[in-house]
């Protein structure tokens, strides 16, 4: 149930890929699977600043390791 409503936030139209890693940096502790999933749908090479690219590497490491 958590992944549905995780993935309809994600794919929302309205929110930017900043705010999208800044929901999964929530979740990644207690949802580290889904986190995971999440993170490798994004393309990195799309986001926008080298910051958003960073958070995204820094993310998907976590997920890594939780999983």
């Amino acid at each position: 149930m958590a992944a549905i409503v995780l993935c309809v936030l994600y794919c929302s139209s309205c929110t930017t890929r900043t705010q999208n890693l800044e929901k999964i940096a929530d979740f990644i502790s207690t949802e580290p699977e889904t986190a995971l999933e999440m993170l490798e749908g994004i393309d990195s090479d799309r986001l926008a600043s080298r910051k958003d690219k960073a958070f995204h590497s820094l993310l998907l490491s976590m997920a890594l390791d939780k999983n």
